[in-house]
């Protein structure tokens, strides 16, 4: 058989760009059939570097044998990483196409081959550095490892191989509620040339995620059960650390339900404030982009975008409190806490440096770029900004009249595709720069001259139509090329002061405004609390087309200017909106609806749970013995009833029965509700995981799939007897959380935990 120069007899050794290819290839293909690819990735001048190969064909899961080569591969699924450059992998039997990749400032490479079993091929990737960062590095400021995190998949040596494969210079370790140091890994595995690291912690708490940076490794953690934001970042700006700089508070992901900061402080995402006392203002950015899809940047309410377990828009909360006179950086990370799927470097963050050799950055140097908003988040294009030759983070003046010219440099690599900028002043985007499309490297050098009115913040946005894929797979939806730059505040008027832009709008005339300015007028008319204005906001709220949030803005004010009926409107919007779009409101409904969580229950358990559907299959003692005298064969001895209490909040936490057994375990909790006559009430209710519950002898509500709790994941009518009421939930837990909420929409029923 002749021997091609990429196709080779087993056995054969070839010369090549590296020297003599000896190596025995890692068998990460494990027991399929398999062929060999020795593969080399180099730079323009012929040196090998770190990379990514991504293989695309049938197949997800070609490489099971992930940790083959530990101390030079980061392997998972498709995907293999290379921190040399340079390597042999066996590769099963098939046909793919092969793409080489260093993130995004180097282009991509290509082939297809077809591998026979027994065979060798090879091949010589060429990359080009398309992209001129000078003066910039590059840094992921949120990552995980499975080591110290407890979820995902990626150990320490995975972590740091990914990240110098995907060209990150910058990196901030930020498992939950450990102070992770990457150095004694960037040391074993002799790159330090390639990359910086910095020890942070993702301080992950009941009202929120925060990441603080720079740590030191040996320091007591911060308190992971902190309620007040206020006492756990003055604790997080006191810890000391070798570089002599206060460490940086990054919010997280703060409008990612159940854990978002924004939500559980109270932050209105119509005005910016929150009167909540455990809402602190004292951070320094937060993530406009989160994950390699970009969740922040797309308004939950109005896009037909998914969105995940997103609400509001974090952008917009940005644009908000920018409006307001606050100063904070807008960054986004990857949040990766795998190899493959969520993909470390993207989105990244660009700050200014007095260095472009990674070794040589100096983190208190990073912190400082980012608290002067010299920094730009990007999933692909680079983007600079200035204003009348002012750089973005920096204060300018506008010229005579209000004149100020706007001066955007837009840099891509080949394989990014870029549409538009978009030029945002006071968070309205007012102009829109269309890019025209090359072949090749984008690079873009625009001015263009704009009038102001009053004093301004400017920002852009950079958007592409076309995925990242196959470098990086859709997820739910296209995953995009976007940037987002920090402002420069332009002082219009000359008095040498930046005045805010904020602008209170009176209630009424409902009619003429947009979303944004109808949500204003909203607020304000539930500030009036008016009777008056209730005809013109009922006007208003037959209107066709209003998003979920625009009609909760407008039930608020209704709430407050004394309607009554809040309960049929509610109805209404489940109706238009659905269920689960009203459950992630749940914050700002319960207030309008009256009634009371019932906290008073009975609770029995556990019992077997064999399988998902078992809450609504099985059937235990309980469903036909009230008493709570009575005891039952359990999942773990006998089962007896016992009295429990919610939270404040609502919760009631069925792991309090026996914490010890109850995994996979299936649980009781009853409780009697008292109403003066007969009467049809309004109920409220979310449980963790399944469940199946009764009013009397009526079955409610029936559920098997698994998820969190909601106090709204569930609301319809019940029908009541004159008298005590039984009410029996029967919840099944998988793992994690268990327990319930349960609220009564009528202020004359009473509860109690048994029957008197």
């Amino acid at each position: 058989m002749k021997a091609l120069p990429w196709l080779l007899p087993a056995g054969f050794v070839a010369l090549g760009a590296v020297g003599l290819v000896l190596d025995e290839p890692a068998p990460i293909a494990g027991d399929a059939p398999s062929a060999v690819l020795r593969f080399e990735i180099l730079d323009e001048a012929g040196a090998p570097i770190p990379g990514r190969l991504t293989f695309v064909g049938e197949g997800v899961e070609l490489f099971p044998n992930v940790g083959a080569r530990p101390e030079e591969l980061a392997v998972r699924k498709n995907v293999v990483y290379t921190k040399s450059g340079v390597g042999a992998i066996t590769v099963p039997a098939g046909t793919y196409e092969i793409y080489a990749s260093r993130g995004i400032e180097w282009s991509l490479d290509r082939t297809e081959l077809h591998f026979e079993e027994g065979w060798e091929y090879r091949w010589t990737a060429r990359l080009r550095h398309e992209v001129d960062t000078t003066g910039w590095v590059s840094g992921d400021y949120h990552l995980h490892t499975l080591t110290y995190s407890g979820h995902g998949d990626a150990n320490m040596e995975e972590r740091v191989i990914s990240l110098v494969g995907e060209g990150l210079e910058f990196a901030v370790a930020t498992d939950h509620n450990h102070n992770t140091d990457y150095d004694p890994t960037i040391a074993k595995l002799g790159v330090g040339e390639r990359i910086r690291a910095v020890v942070g912690n993702e301080v992950s708490t009941p009202i929120g995620h925060f990441n603080a940076f720079p740590l030191e490794p040996d320091r007591p953690v911060p308190d992971p059960d902190a309620r007040d934001a206020n006492a756990l970042f003055k604790f997080i700006r006191e810890e000391p650390n070798r570089y002599g700089v206060t460490p940086v508070i990054q919010l997280n992901h703060p409008r990612w339900l159940r854990i978002d900061y924004f939500g559980r402080t109270g932050l209105d995402p119509v005005t910016g404030e929150s009167s909540d006392p455990a809402y602190s203002s004292d951070f320094d950015s937060l993530e406009v982009l989160n994950e390699n899809v970009g969740w922040g940047y797309y308004n939950a309410d109005t896009t037909d975008r998914y969105v995940g377990e997103g609400i509001h828009s974090v952008l917009e909360d940005w644009f908000v409190l920018l409006n307001r006179g606050h100063r904070y950086a807008a960054v986004g990370n990857s949040d990766s806490h795998t190899v493959h799927a969520a993909f470390g470097g993207y989105p990244r963050n660009y700050s200014r440096s007095s260095t472009d050799a990674p070794s040589e950055i100096d983190p208190a140097e990073v912190a400082a770029a980012i608290r002067a908003k010299q920094v730009f988040t990007t999933t692909g294009p680079f983007v600079e900004l200035e204003v009348n030759g002012v750089p973005m983070g920096g204060d300018a003046r506008a010229e005579e009249g209000g004149v100020v010219t706007i001066r955007a440099r837009i840099r891509a690599a080949s394989w990014i595709d870029v549409d538009r900028l978009l030029v945002v002043i006071n968070g309205r985007a007012l102009q829109e720069w269309e890019i025209p499309e090359v072949d090749g490297v984008l690079v873009i050098d625009e001015t263009e001259e704009l009038t102001l009115r009053r004093d301004a913040w400017i920002a852009v946005l950079v958007e592409g139509d076309d995925s990242l894929a196959p470098i990086i797979p859709d997820a739910g939806r296209p995953i995009l090329p976007l940037a987002i730059t920090n402002p420069v505040w332009v002082d219009v008027d000359g008095d040498g002061e930046w005045t805010p832009p904020w602008l209170e709008l009176p209630p009424g005339d409902f009619a003429s405004l947009d979303r944004h300015q109808l949500l204003l007028a909203a607020r304000a008319a539930e500030r009036a609390a008016d009777p008056e204005l209730l005809e013109e906001l009922a006007l208003v709220w037959q209107y066709q087309g209003l998003d979920t949030y625009a009609r909760i803005a407008l039930l608020r004010a209704m709430n407050a200017c004394g309607a009554e009926g809040i309960g049929d409107e509610l109805f209404k919007m489940m109706e238009l909106h659905g269920k689960s779009t009203i459950a992630r409101y749940d914050d700002e409904f319960l207030p309008l609806l009256g009634g009371h969580f019932v906290r008073d229950w009975m609770a029995i358990g556990y019992f077997p749970n064999p399988d998902e559907t078992s809450v609504l299959t099985a059937a235990y003692p309980p469903e036909s013995n009230a008493s709570v005298e009575a005891s039952f064969p359990g999942k773990a001895g006998e089962a007896a009833w016992r009295e429990l209490r919610a939270e404040e909040s609502g919760y009631l936490d069925l792991r309090a029965i026996d914490p010890e057994h109850c995994e996979n375990a299936i649980a009781y909790a009853q409780t009697w509700l008292h109403a003066p006559d007969a009467r049809e009430v309004f109920f409220a209710l979310g449980t963790d995981d399944g469940a199946k519950v009764w009013c009397n002898e009526t079955v409610l509500h029936e559920d098997a799939s698994r998820h969190g709790a909601s106090p709204l994941q569930e609301i319809g009518r019940m029908q009541l007897a004159e008298g005590w009421n039984r009410i029996l939930f029967k919840v099944e837990n998988g793992g994690g959380g268990f327990g319930l909420y349960f609220r009564v929409l009528d202020g004359e029923v009473t509860s109690a935990a048994t029957k008197p």
